[in-house]
């Protein structure tokens, strides 16, 4: 469809070309002092012509563009619906530390908690779960929830990077509190 795209311009470009040379022949044979009639109603013929052509192929760009615009909505809508799917597949287990979104409130100010109980829909799927804050507990929905740490099953598929003697890296070593749960301690 491209290649077709490409030859449609292709012959615009020349119409239009021929277009404007026709106009500039008409605006000379309109400055001369004895005009051939003939002549001009020739160039007003093929004019004419030309212009309708030049209409038809602008049309079909038009459908081309539209073509291209809707595969490539229609790609990325795909890519979306692909990327939703991944994502509303939960990761939310109990105990984990949690975001608790909210559209009224800046991402930074969104309050922690944690999630001491799950709750399956009809579906056995994790639909909403209980969420603990420093201020009580919360029934929310998922989509709401955003993990902060990752659990041990997806701790083992992250690779493990090399070892380096640079001073700038520090291994945590395992069970120490990270400062969430140093949060919630507190709480």
């Amino acid at each position: 469809m491209d290649d077709k795209s490409g030859r449609v311009r292709k012959k615009r470009g020349g119409l239009r070309t021929s277009v404007t040379k026709f106009v500039k022949l008409l605006k000379k044979e309109l400055t001369k002092t004895d005009v051939n009639v003939d002549m001009l109603e020739e160039m007003l013929e093929q004019l004419a012509v030309e212009s309708s052509e030049l209409k038809n192929l602008d049309s079909q760009i038009e459908e081309f563009v539209s073509e291209d615009k809707l595969e490539k909505e229609n790609r990325i809508s795909g890519h979306l619906r692909e990327f939703s799917k991944i994502r509303n597949e939960s990761k939310i287990k109990e105990e984990n530390i949690v975001l608790i979104g909210d559209s009224n409130v800046k991402r930074i100010n969104w309050p922690l908690g944690r999630v001491p109980q799950i709750n399956l829909g009809k579906d056995k799927k994790v639909r909403l779960v209980e969420v603990q804050t420093k201020s009580g507990s919360f029934l929310r929905p998922i989509q709401r929830l955003l993990t902060l740490e990752v659990s041990q099953s997806e701790k083992s598929a992250i690779p493990c990077l090399p070892k380096s003697d640079s001073p700038s890296t520090m291994m945590i070593p395992d069970g120490t509190p990270t400062s969430s749960e140093l949060m919630l301690f507190q709480m």
